[in-house]
């Protein structure tokens, strides 16, 4: 018995290595002329999607939604036990999801490392009361040097999530199939679907042209675009919201994000049928994600606020 716990503790080291080691970041460094600077640009390119609000699910379970903001400064991976079976794990900068009974359960934190010997005990253990066809958003912070999962409500959890992408590493054991609420199944509703591009580094620094922007964030516009036209929604209204960092002074950061929301609204006009009203607006540097950046426009400071510099498009429609 005993040699069979420590093989299954292997293999979900060996599953934590992956995931570490597969979510090592790319960049690519460029010399900025008119700051004196050199700025990183980084992405994690092995993950999976960006989070978009899902569908209500049926009374008879419950959703967990659980992520690591990139700010968050714990070293490794942060392993998922739910009831005490292996979910996933998530690094700064991912999420994970899965559907489950409703009910109490325990949810439990391990932290790793790659090389590290595994461990026998949980970091933390948190008690949670899952609510029949709700959804229960969870964010992974350091308490004592320690893992810990601390609900959030949604609109905070939309925030912080935005520009996080899936963990496709590793393979639940405890997931099952989401079943969509009978609500949502009989009457098909208006729906305001959130969908934000590559928050991560949507804008290079000190940009707001269209060579400037990402071709993950292009390919994350077009392929929401497409989904929509799959799922045959009505499109009603798109809304475009430019954002950019705190660094430099207010008037040139409220040019930028105004500059960077007509620039995306310039693309999607000619992504979407003829017809569909586009808004747009700019709110500088006003609602950072991450607030504890270097104040100094130096390459740590422009590579911490990577994910400031972001449009944020809403699209509004109804199921056919």
């Amino acid at each position: 018995m005993e040699t069979t716990k420590n093989k299954m503790m292997w293999v979900a080291a060996a599953l934590v290595w992956v995931l570490v080691t597969g979510c090592a970041q790319t960049s690519a460094v460029k010399q900025d002329e008119g700051a004196g600077v050199v700025q990183t640009r980084s992405s994690l390119e092995s993950l999976g999607g960006f989070f978009e609000l899902p569908f209500k699910v049926h009374a008879s379970q419950s959703r967990i939604v659980i992520y690591q903001t990139p700010e968050e400064k714990l070293s490794g991976a942060t392993s998922i036990f739910v009831d005490g079976s292996y979910h996933a794990s998530v690094v700064g900068g991912a999420w994970t999801q899965l559907c489950y009974r409703s009910g109490r359960v325990d949810l439990g934190a391990r932290q790793m490392q790659v090389g590290a010997r595994p461990k026998d005990l949980m970091d933390s253990i948190t008690a949670l009361n899952l609510s029949p066809g709700q959804t229960h958003f969870l964010r992974v912070v350091q308490e004592n040097s320690r893992p810990v999962f601390k609900p959030v409500p949604q609109s905070q959890a939309m925030r912080e999530v935005s520009g996080a992408r899936q963990q496709m590493h590793t393979i639940s054991r405890v997931a099952q199939e989401c079943v969509m609420s009978a609500e949502t199944v009989a009457k098909p509703a208006a729906v305001s679907e959130p969908i934000t591009l590559n928050a991560q580094v949507l804008f290079e620094f000190d940009r707001s042209d269209a060579t400037a922007m990402t071709p993950a964030s292009l390919q994350s516009i077009d392929a929401h675009l497409l989904q929509l036209r799959n799922d045959k929604i009505v499109l009603e209204r798109v809304h475009v919201i430019g954002h950019a960092d705190p660094l430099g002074k207010p008037s040139k950061n409220d040019s930028l994000s105004q500059e960077r929301s007509q620039t995306v609204r310039e693309h999607l006009q000619k992504k979407l049928p003829d017809g569909v009203p586009i808004t747009s607006e700019s709110r500088g540097a006003s609602e950072p994600v991450v607030r504890d950046c270097p104040k100094a426009p130096i390459a740590k400071s422009i590579a911490c606020n990577s994910l400031n510099r972001r449009v944020v498009v809403l699209i509004t429609g109804t199921p056919r």
